[in-house]
């Protein structure tokens, strides 16, 4: 049987569960730029998985809850696949992936996983901007500030309304205009597209551990 796994991330809308295939939710064309952007980011792993007679899907599943409840039923219904999800901290993480999740009461009951399953986007997924700042400027272009985005070796210590306030700042003079949380789905995308994978792995020790333990799953 052919390998597969499915990583459930939040962001961007929650697809229209018209049809559903192996228990999970087709993703409609309307939400598939966003994942379009997750298989750029990662076309190493995408390439890998090729190689190894692997099916490797990047789900974006709109806002949290519906990216738990998809997770969740996803442990129940597809057994034979290797679930993952990759959700936003929404803070700094002084625990493993699984316990700072059980911590802020994601789950109603703890489900069955382990924690190389759980997979956390520190402090938010716009964090993983700030480590390729030269992709941000190629997608806005001019009038983009990027004086404004904070110089760390390590972009996970930003703190989230800072992210969100530096990006909001250092876009709102550009053509494309200000960037907006939760209403720019095709902005993640084409940011994503742009982002050096090595860059900001080097940047964001989370978005590290997620590239090492799917490469892990796949060649497994």
């Amino acid at each position: 049987m052919r390998k597969k796994i499915m990583v459930y991330i939040e962001g961007g809308r929650p697809p229209i569960p018209s049809k559903i295939k192996d228990g999970h939710f087709l993703i409609p064309s309307a939400h598939s730029e966003l994942r379009k952007g997750f298989d750029e980011f990662f076309r190493e792993l995408k390439a890998l998985a090729s190689e190894h007679d692997c099916e490797l899907i990047f789900y974006p599943h709109g806002g949290r809850e519906e990216v738990f409840d998809a997770f969740e039923r996803a442990l129940v219904n597809s057994s034979n696949t290797m679930n993952v999800i990759l959700v936003d901290s929404e803070g700094p993480v002084y625990k493993t992936p699984l316990e700072h999740l059980m911590h802020y009461g994601v789950w109603k009951k703890k489900p069955e996983l382990v924690d190389c399953q759980c997979h956390l986007m520190v402090q938010i997924m716009e964090s993983w901007f700030f480590a390729d700042v030269q992709a941000l400027y190629d997608y806005y272009g001019e009038g983009f500030k990027s004086e404004n985005i904070p110089e760390e070796a390590d972009v996970e210590n930003i703190k989230k309304d800072d992210v969100n306030e530096a990006l909001r700042i250092a876009t709102k003079d550009t053509s494309k205009g200000e960037y907006k949380v939760y209403d720019t789905v095709n902005a993640e995308a084409e940011i994503l597209k742009r982002l050096n994978l090595d860059i900001v792995r080097k940047k964001a020790p989370h978005c590290d551990r997620f590239f090492k333990t799917i490469k892990l799953f796949i060649i497994s």
